[in-house]
């Protein structure tokens, strides 16, 4: 079947229509440009991005979207490529910075490809704003710093001191056993028991750096803990209800979860005001729901979640599980609720 130029016109019509389409409808920004660095395409993410219209971009060197020093090594690393086939940035995906027409800057995840079509060569660039991952990794930094910095002043202030009355003790009997003196029941009593206090305190610093325990029923015995300890520390009513044994036999996955709902709950206390908070956990054959829910103030309230940050947070430990998390109202008269839901593997 031969076709005519008429349906081979159509054809190529079709075929462009259909590109545009993709390329509009994508959610990373494309840009597209020749040899030169001259920018060809220009696509609507791109615009939303960068904060250019397309015809302000089209005919202009592609260098426009980056702030110095990438501006004027950009040039070279096409002309470089062309001249050796080393590539440097093509086919290489990357982290790069970029520039935006109010003259913010802002970090990017930059892929190029090349595309040759005769004697025509042209190379696209695939763009992904990545502001929000890196202010998650500082913000985790910055939680993983002050927890730090707790534990060590506990075991400064706390463990330590509680060993050196410990030492202190132990000296008073070494002297008096030295002078003959008769140690009686009672001392070592005081002494044991401020040995249990201490040992007490380091394994709750112990459970601060490795909450859920190796086995099966690890997370659910976590979570029950951590129900207790927030009922005792801030004099509330924290349930945990699980409606069966809930195994999860992957530590990684348990203590992400743990995290999450460990978040949740010092949320409701922190800004949802709650003084009614429930953990659950429950799985079918697919996998596990955790939830949390409180009784505080309402989702839509200002004051309520510091959403920005705690939730990217439980965000993107979820993502890293494979798990899907979400926040909703928990009733109607106020009250919030995460849950998240882990498919196994």
């Amino acid at each position: 079947m031969h076709l005519t130029e008429n349906d081979q016109t159509t054809q190529s019509g079709r075929a462009s229509r259909q590109l545009e389409a993709v390329l509009e409808t994508a959610v990373d920004a494309i840009v597209i440009v020749d040899e030169r660095g001259i920018v060809q395409t220009f696509n609507r993410a791109a615009e939303s991005m960068f904060g250019y219209e397309r015809a302000q971009v089209i005919g202009r060197n592609v260098s426009i979207l980056m702030p110095a020093p990438f501006r004027q090594e950009h040039d070279s690393y096409i002309s470089k490529y062309l001249q050796t086939g080393r590539a440097k940035i093509i086919g290489i995906g990357r982290e790069a910075v970029g520039k935006r027409k109010d003259g913010s800057v802002f970090p990017i995840e930059l892929s190029v490809s090349e595309v040759i079509v005769g004697k025509s060569r042209t190379f696209t660039g695939v763009v992904r704003d990545i502001s929000e991952r890196r202010q998650l990794e500082n913000e985790i930094l910055q939680v993983s710093e002050r927890e730090q910095q707790r534990i060590g002043h506990e075991l400064h202030d706390g463990l330590c001191q509680e060993m050196a009355g410990i030492a202190f003790a132990m000296q008073s009997l070494q002297q008096k056993a030295a002078a003959g003196g008769i140690i009686d029941a009672a001392e070592i009593r005081k002494v044991t028991a401020l040995l249990n206090d201490a040992i007490r305190h380091g394994r709750g610093l112990s459970h601060g750096l490795y909450p859920v325990n190796p086995q099966p029923n690890g997370l659910s015995v976590a979570l029950s803990r951590l129900a207790l300890d927030t009922s005792d520390a801030h004099k509330i009513d924290c349930k945990f209800r699980a409606a069966n044994d809930v195994e999860v036999r992957d530590v990684s996955v348990a203590t992400h979860l743990y995290r999450i709902a460990q978040e949740a709950v010092r949320e409701a206390l922190r800004q949802g005001r709650a003084n009614e908070i429930t953990i659950e956990l429950e799985h079918n054959g697919q996998g596990l729901t955790l939830s949390v829910s409180d009784n505080g103030l309402p989702l839509s309230s200002k004051e309520r979640y510091r959403i920005e940050m705690v939730a990217r947070m439980m965000q993107h430990r979820a993502r890293v599980i494979g798990a899907k998390l979400r926040i909703e109202s928990a009733r109607s008269d106020g009250g919030v609720k995460v849950i998240c839901q882990w498919a196994r593997s």
